[in-house]
């Protein structure tokens, strides 16, 4: 794949089982580029098989511009907030399709990226799989051990009322059973209706 961005090597890694980014400059223009091509690539990728994504952010001096630049939300594989609703969608219309994102960074971003990360983590929002490294070889390792990943399926279950009318009994047994019984039925269908939502 050619690099048409200036400041942003792309290339297809391993027959095109990932997709790596090298930054080398963190301008507005390269960025926004920058997150155009990724939502662009994660839209067409094969939703059979797993997105593996390499963001290299180590060259000297451009991983704090960089998240300065995304509003310090580096684990993101839209790059920019813009682009990040738009991967939710996409990730969200095909749930639970394996989306993975490799960081590689310098030593001096790793405390700051930690704190990130645990923000990342609490956020109600469609996860990814992430991981920081210091050595690109590390991160590209770890990438294609996702490589047989598959999409996991998200089965519903229905909620089933309880009968309101119970099966015919002599009169001693439905006064000692039943009665007890539909409280506890009313209680499990309230648990599985209603589920507090976590706002970001």
């Amino acid at each position: 794949m050619d690099n048409t961005i200036p400041g942003l090597k792309v290339e297809s890694l391993e027959n095109e089982a990932v997709v790596a980014y090298t930054l080398s400059s963190a301008q507005t223009s390269t960025i926004s580029a920058w997150s155009n091509l990724a939502v662009s690539k994660l839209s067409e990728w094969p939703k059979d098989r797993p997105y593996l994504a390499l963001h290299d952010l180590s060259h000297p001096g451009v991983g704090l511009l960089y998240l300065t630049a995304v509003e310090f939300d580096p684990f993101n594989v839209g790059v920019t907030q813009m682009g990040r609703q738009k991967a939710h969608e996409i990730m969200a219309a095909h749930a639970g399709w394996p989306v993975v994102l490799a960081l590689v960074v310098s030593t001096s971003l790793s405390g700051r990226l930690t704190r990130l990360r645990m923000a990342d983590i609490i956020s109600d929002l469609p996860k990814i799989t992430s991981r920081t490294f210091f050595k690109r070889t590390a991160a590209l390792e770890w990438l294609l051990q996702h490589r047989a990943d598959q999409p996991k399926a998200e089965v519903v279950r229905p909620v089933v009322a309880s009968p309101l009318v119970s099966p015919i009994l002599p009169a001693p047994v439905v006064a000692a059973v039943s009665a007890p019984a539909q409280p506890e039925a009313i209680a499990l269908q309230s648990e599985v209706q209603i589920k507090p939502k976590a706002v970001p």
